[in-house]
């Protein structure tokens, strides 16, 4: 699937793959972008229960959002607690795979790095000789799609080949998992499936994954509830069927986690082209529409008329 969102100062060109049958325990979505920015473009980055592998090209082409990754090209982001905002500008390329837990754990094998943040640099977790041949390979792609199969023939083979020899590491992405596809599903519960305790789960998921069970539960309610949301369900039937005690609840939640109301996120969200863009990644939304950033002075210039990456 393509799609397209054009003004006179930004350009960006998307390409999504369907996830191969043998990734789709370890990938939630695959998506490749051709970006254009002539000025500084602002976005949201939204709360997910997946973990974010970019790979960007040698191209002058950046995106910070204020965390010490420097000039890095292929960078990790975690399961974030809150939206954060990024500015983009430059030209060039990147391919992003949405990893769930037991991918993230399989394809980069191993443990979350407590003093990297959420957000950081590809070669904490591998040498700058794997991370340079995994770009190279990926990048040498002549068009989005042929990028994106063999970014995905590179995760297949990590997957086929992954040498993660931590077993409770892939036990705490197997209950991530399970936590994903039952959020009502209680801890003890989830635990005692995979013969661990309550205390012990807890304690391997910030270990693996960087954060607690019950934010990564937060995180996968308010992802359900913004796809409810962009589906055209009523605010408080979504509450209801989301875990949110009520829809005051849910509207609270909303705006400590991204800063705006279900109402205002609704509108946005049902617009076709963020239904298909949500729909190929696994039902994620990882770029939230038109939030006006709560960043200090230099960085809050999201007027009307200034362009962003949104798909709208």
């Amino acid at each position: 699937m393509d799609l397209e969102q054009t003004n006179d100062r930004t350009n960006t060109r998307m390409s999504t793959l369907p996830v191969p049958e043998v990734l789709r325990p370890y990938v939630n979505g695959l998506l490749a972008m051709d970006c254009r920015f002539d000025v500084p473009a602002w976005h949201r980055g939204c709360p997910c229960d997946s973990f974010m592998l970019t790979l960007l090209d040698e191209s002058p082409l950046v995106c910070r959002d204020g965390s010490p990754v420097g000039e890095a090209r292929a960078v990790v982001c975690g399961v974030r607690r809150q939206g954060v905002d990024f500015d983009s500008e430059g030209e060039g390329s990147a391919l992003v795979a949405l990893l769930t837990p037991l991918g993230f754990v399989t394809v980069l094998g191993g443990a979350h790095d407590p003093q990297a943040g959420e957000r950081y640099a590809l070669e904490r977790l591998m040498t700058h000789r794997q991370e340079h041949r995994l770009r190279g390979h990926a990048m040498a792609g002549t068009d989005r799609l042929q990028r994106l199969h063999r970014f995905a023939g590179w995760l297949e083979t990590r997957v086929r080949d992954g040498k993660v020899h931590d077993e409770r590491a892939l036990r705490t992405g197997r209950a991530a998992q399970a936590l994903a596809k039952d959020h009502e599903a209680g801890l003890d519960s989830i635990a005692g499936r995979i013969g661990l305790t309550r205390r012990q789960l807890e304690r391997d998921f910030r270990r693996y994954l960087g954060v607690s069970p019950a934010h990564y539960v937060r995180n996968v309610r308010l992802q359900g509830a913004l796809a409810a949301l962009g589906d055209g369900q009523s605010p408080a039937f979504v509450a209801s069927d989301w875990g949110f005690s009520d829809q005051s609840h849910m509207t609270r939640a909303m705006n400590e986690a991204v800063g705006s109301t279900p109402s205002a996120l609704a509108r946005s969200l049902r617009h076709p082209t963020h239904r298909r863009l949500r729909d190929a990644l696994g039902g994620r939304t990882v770029l939230l529409p038109r939030i006006r950033p709560a960043m200090p002075a230099r960085t809050s210039p999201m007027r009307p008329g200034r362009p962003g990456v949104h798909v709208e």
